[in-house]
């Protein structure tokens, strides 16, 4: 009866975890989240994303110190986007500031890389933005650190740092998956091109990624994860840095978009499934959330 006992134990505990309250603020317009979804028992604390309410789709995720920094985008009434990065405070949820990016489409990623710069990745851009004077003003103007276009078969859809260099990936449907990409850039691109475009012949090193590609993070030196998803599909990859190689694949919310390792372990993550833009889809999920990576099965 003992094995019982303490998988029935788990279970309740799981069970409790799950059904704590979410953290920060709740959008008007939502009423409820999927309840489970598979690996749902690996998920710890859930915070609302930030600017749901105003129509703001979240992308990118990092974490700088006390903070978790998550980047959105919403569409203009011109037809074009806007795009916005958020600070939450870690422990609370609650906002900490945020600025606007113009002539931004997706924000796709964010990356934090080192004295107190962060780069956010668009489509077909890198900045590179000193965080405080950002967050104080609410603008890029006055914060921005340069900038660098992105040309050829580069592409900003997500960003991830190694501790020494900036890395950016390439989302791509399943069909097209010999194009899904990641390749290192070193942060000295943002000085020698600083308002030119960076090309496949100025990385230093090229990986192949998932197909669905939305987020990506290191675990140590050695290991990649990579977060796919799209309105039917979640997935985290764990991968091989050395080669690229899928050593393991987990199911996980759809919309799953960025990724970040935080101090204690943790595996923190943000969901676009639920924003405004997303209402129509199968479950609601828009927040943002820690995953205990040794319990995904």
């Amino acid at each position: 009866m003992r094995p019982f006992y303490f998988a029935f134990a788990a279970a309740v505990f799981a069970a409790a975890a799950s059904a704590a309250p979410i953290e920060g603020r709740k959008p008007a317009y939502l009423q409820e989240v999927a309840p489970t979804f598979a690996n749902h028992d690996a998920v710890g604390r859930r915070v609302w994303a930030p600017g749901l309410d105003e129509g703001y789709t979240p992308q990118g995720l990092a974490l700088s110190g006390d903070h978790i920094l998550v980047s959105g985008y919403r569409e203009a009434t011109d037809g074009g986007a806007a795009c916005r990065v958020f600070r939450m405070h870690a422990k609370t949820g609650e906002p900490a500031g945020h600025f606007d990016i113009p002539a931004c489409q997706h924000a796709g990623g964010l990356a934090t890389v080192g004295g107190g710069l962060l780069v956010v990745a668009d489509t077909r851009r890198l900045w590179r933005v000193d965080m405080e004077r950002a967050f104080a003003s609410g603008k890029l103007e006055g914060a921005l650190r340069g900038t660098v276009g992105l040309a050829g078969n580069l592409y900003g859809s997500f960003a991830a740092f190694d501790g020494t260099d900036l890395w950016i990936g390439r989302y791509t449907v399943r069909k097209e998956a010999e194009n899904a990409k990641l390749h290192r850039v070193a942060l000295k691109v943002f000085d020698e091109l600083d308002g030119r475009d960076l090309d496949e012949s100025k990385v230093a090193e090229t990986l192949p990624s998932p197909p669905l590609g939305q987020g990506m993070t290191f675990q140590g030196r050695d290991t990649i994860w990579i977060a796919s998803s799209s309105s039917q599909i979640g997935w985290l990859h764990r991968i091989e840095r050395a080669t690229g190689n899928v050593l393991q694949r987990h199911d996980t919310i759809i919309g799953i978009e960025g990724i970040a390792f935080g101090p204690e372990g943790q595996l923190w993550a943000v969901s676009e499934a639920g924003a405004k833009k997303y209402q129509h889809w199968k479950a609601h999920f828009p927040l943002v959330f820690a995953i205990d990576v040794a319990k995904l099965r």
